[in-house]
């Protein structure tokens, strides 16, 4: 179980390791660092007690406290993206998606360090999410590794809301 959200109050939050200069003494008293999946708040907390009530939202949280490299859990999807490459429209997939990045595969060969505009098919009812500048991070054999580097408030507000259905699904 990890600790609540302290700007919007949800149980969706994954223990991170430390950026920047690490205080070691916040570690030794039980403080560790904790990211939100819905709302990208960094925070520290102490880790909460095992026998403490589980989270309102999920009794399988486990899937989101293991300390990794990133920032946030990537959550597997298939939504339809289109993207704009040296003034040529591409189109692709997204297949992983978190609050900071995705997984991308299209057709197209991308290299790292290319940054581009997207606009991601999350629903039909709804218009696209857009994110103003992705940026290629890495590449693999099934696709791009892909960071949002811009994202206006209200379209980051969509992923977060997004995000939140897919994680309660996920640990449901």
């Amino acid at each position: 179980m990890t600790p609540p959200c302290p700007k919007c109050g949800k149980y969706f939050t994954k223990r991170v390791a430390m950026e920047g200069a690490d205080d070691p003494l916040s570690t030794v008293s039980g403080m560790f660092a904790y990211r939100c999946q819905l709302c990208d708040e960094l925070f520290r907390a102490k880790k909460p007690n095992p026998g403490a009530a589980s989270a309102p939202q999920t009794g399988a949280s486990a899937a989101l406290t293991n300390v990794t490299n990133r920032q946030y859990v990537r959550v597997a999807t298939k939504f339809p993206v289109t993207f704009v490459v040296s003034k040529l429209k591409q189109v692709g997939l997204v297949t992983e998606i978190a609050l900071g990045g995705c997984t991308l595969e299209a057709d197209v060969v991308l290299a790292i360090g290319a940054k581009f505009r997207m606009e991601l098919f999350i629903s039909d009812s709804e218009p696209p999410l857009v994110i103003s500048q992705a940026l290629v991070r890495s590449v693999r054999p099934t696709g791009f590794g892909i960071q949002f580097m811009e994202v206006l408030d209200a379209e980051k507000e969509r992923l977060g809301r997004l995000l939140e259905k897919l994680l309660a699904a996920l640990l449901g």
